[in-house]
């Protein structure tokens, strides 16, 4: 069953990983509306429709004869991949601090806010080949040019109009879109543009976190979408190399949406003594990774300079 980050710090009694939970959710925009499954082994197989194999129906007369046809599906599998890090703190300085568990939490803090970087980051450009977990742009590459949108052409790239949003947003079938992610340096242009025509919404999280609002889906923000992505005839290439960015519409869900996985949640291990030097360990460590049903879930609008935003582009 899927549950998000903050369900499932509502439902810990330990005060470490409460603390290790708020401060992903605080930290990454993302995390905290991305539902999470819990799987019982490493990896996670979905079945597709084969949009190039559906059945079909049809009208017919009376006393005519029914035309059978099936539909085939695919299958795609996500699997988990290795996130943590150990945070160590020297005997010494935990013999002379008045509060032994706050010098611990606050480097526990630190290295979940880096675990929480990593994850954003990862799921924009993660690889499955490289041990990680497949991102958004590998998703988008594997569901075809149905789900891109291209703001420019050949190798140059364009500035984002509200046309070319509206069509990302309409090409998000699996349903009605959860996010719209975009860098800051977009964010700030896309603002200006909906103040200048007054258009210019806002709402807050749970954390005081405020957040844009287009045609009510809320845009989010990421620290780690580039704006040195490279295109190739049109469309995206690499994430480095270039002037621009990528803009993605999803939708979140165990449905047919991008949904978080994960097995057994948070964890962390912690050591009073080491072998190799004087000084206590706490590990933390995520098997994490994430999975998208539906190919039309996720929706990619690349090559997007950074430039003044328009209605239509012309």
């Amino acid at each position: 069953m899927a549950m998000t980050l903050a369900d499932a710090a509502k439902l810990s009694n330990d005060y470490m990983l409460k603390g290790i939970y708020e401060t992903l959710i605080k930290t990454s925009p993302l995390m905290s509306m991305m539902p999470f499954e819990t799987l019982n082994g490493t990896a996670y197989t979905v079945n597709r429709e084969d949009e190039a194999n559906m059945p079909t129906v049809a009208f017919r007369q009376v006393d005519s004869v029914w035309t059978e046809s099936t539909g085939k599906t695919v299958q795609k599998s996500y699997h988990l991949s290795i996130l943590g890090g150990d945070c160590d703190v020297d005997n010494f300085l935990l013999a002379s601090q008045q509060d032994v568990n706050q010098l611990m939490a606050e480097q526990v803090a630190m290295k979940t806010k880096i675990m929480a970087h990593v994850f954003d980051q990862k799921a924009i450009y993660g690889d499955e080949d490289n041990y990680e977990f497949d991102g958004f742009h590998v998703m988008v590459g594997d569901a075809g040019s149905d789900v891109q949108v291209h703001a420019g052409s050949d190798s140059t790239g364009g500035a984002l109009n509200l046309m070319l949003l509206d069509e990302a947003i309409d090409k998000c079938t699996a349903g009605k879109p959860d996010f719209i992610l975009m860098n800051k340096t977009i964010r700030r242009w896309f603002d200006a543009y909906l103040r200048s025509v007054g258009s210019y919404v806002t709402e807050r999280d749970d954390y005081g976190n405020r957040f844009g609002i287009y045609n009510d889906i809320p845009v989010l923000t990421s620290d780690w979408l580039l704006q040195t992505e490279a295109i190739s005839g049109g469309a995206y290439s690499a994430a480095t190399g270039g002037v621009t960015s990528s803009i993605f519409v999803g939708y979140l869900g165990a449905g047919d949406g991008v949904t978080g996985l994960q097995n057994g949640g948070i964890t962390y291990e912690t050591w009073d003594r080491l072998e190799q030097k004087d000084a206590s360990r706490t590990r933390i460590k995520w098997y994490v990774g994430m999975a998208q049903r539906s190919i039309k879930s996720l929706v990619r609008i690349d090559g997007v300079t950074a430039a003044a935003v328009t209605a239509t582009g012309s």
